[in-house]
């Protein structure tokens, strides 16, 4: 057991995306309808640094924590790359901020149930 975190192992989390014009989004295909289309999210494994930048940010552990902020940690602070199926690509900060909020909680949520933070 390596009990060190990897920085450039990347944990996968698919996401089923569906609707129009009101987009929704989950990590469980069990949620999604047939004809969803698939998009998978790349995210680093967190370490230690990463895990204490998280819930400083959503202030965990002081009294009032906010779920919105401590996803928006976790996607900002691990969420790297895309692939929606025709192109995958490394994602920058702004087009994270551009990626609908379904799909942001989606991956948040799909992310928390492989890895501890």
């Amino acid at each position: 057991m390596n009990i060190f975190v990897d920085k450039k192992e990347l944990v996968e989390i698919i996401v089923y995306v569906w609707g129009d014009p009101k987009i929704e989004a989950s990590h469980l295909e069990s949620e999604a309808p047939k004809d969803s289309q698939k998009v998978s999210f790349f995210c680093q494994k967190p370490n230690h640094a990463d895990s204490v930048k998280i819930m400083k940010l959503a202030k965990l552990g002081q009294g009032e924590a906010d779920p919105i902020v401590f996803q928006d940690s976790i996607v900002r602070t691990l969420v790297k790359s895309v692939n929606d199926g025709e192109e995958s690509r490394v994602l920058s900060q702004s087009q994270i901020d551009e990626i609908n909020p379904s799909i942001t909680r989606a991956v948040a949520t799909g992310l928390l149930e492989l890895v501890s933070i």
